[in-house]
């Protein structure tokens, strides 16, 4: 490039020569002036040569589409599904099963007698019911019993009869049975425990052959008309239940 500015300086001279035989002399400053227009006139139209000034409209369109291309594209976000709730599962409540009304109690024995061990040839019989405001015992009328406000004594009447042909004891009193008399088939009741001799819970004493013994078992009740009368006795080992009335 240095080689072209000297160049043109070399041939200003000769140029303006041609115009005019005669050259101006001129001064080192006029020819500096000179010589720098012609270098920068040249560089002008030099291809090869760029301004130092910048085109900031060029350079923004280079800028963006540099920008452009060099931008990586974004991955994409992939958005995972929303879970949908779940429904709760539905448990089925299990019934309970009912035991068959139709079974036997398997310690159900079948006899007032066997349930109460008596002795071969005693037996028990189902005499009748009254119902009062008061017991007293006929062998012992010091002995009463009341029945509390507004109800009454249920005195179930049985009689302990010996068969056989000879005496036998009976011992109920060390017996740990439950006696329950059912009213009505609603009114339930576990008899009383009484001091009474003839009380058939409690009764202890010798039975001569053929001879029978009233006992009673006693309950309070607040009706006067009774329909039905039912018996159960259980203990720790087995049952039993008799329709009486």
């Amino acid at each position: 490039m240095k080689k072209k500015i000297v160049a043109v300086v070399c041939m200003i001279p000769l140029l303006l020569g041609g115009c005019n035989s005669e050259f101006p002399d001129l001064t080192d400053e006029q020819a500096k002036v000179i010589g720098e227009y012609a270098a920068v006139t040249l560089l002008k139209y030099d291809a090869n040569n760029r301004s130092r000034l910048v085109d900031l409209d060029q350079v923004d369109e280079e800028t963006i589409v540099e920008g452009t291309s060099e931008v990586e594209k974004a991955p994409e976000v992939v958005m995972p599904e929303p879970e949908l709730p779940k429904e709760p599962e539905v448990t089925k409540p299990v019934e309970p099963e009912m035991p068959d009304q139709n079974t036997e109690d398997e310690n159900a024995v079948s006899s007032v007698e066997e349930f109460l061990e008596l002795p071969e040839g005693v037996r028990v019989s189902y005499v009748g019911y009254d119902l009062s405001q008061s017991y007293q015992e006929e062998d012992n009328p010091y002995f009463t019993i009341e029945a509390s406000e507004g109800k009454n004594l249920l005195v179930t009447k049985f009689e302990l009869v010996n068969d056989s042909s000879e005496a036998q004891e009976i011992n109920l009193l060390d017996r740990r049975d439950n006696y329950r008399l059912t009213v009505n088939e609603s009114y339930t009741r576990t008899t009383l425990t009484t001091l009474l001799a003839n009380d058939l819970s409690t009764y202890m004493g010798m039975l001569e052959p053929g001879v029978s013994k009233e006992v009673i078992l006693l309950i309070e009740v607040d009706v006067s008309d009774i329909q039905s009368l039912t018996l159960s006795l259980k203990n720790e080992l087995k049952t039993y239940t008799i329709q009486l009335l």
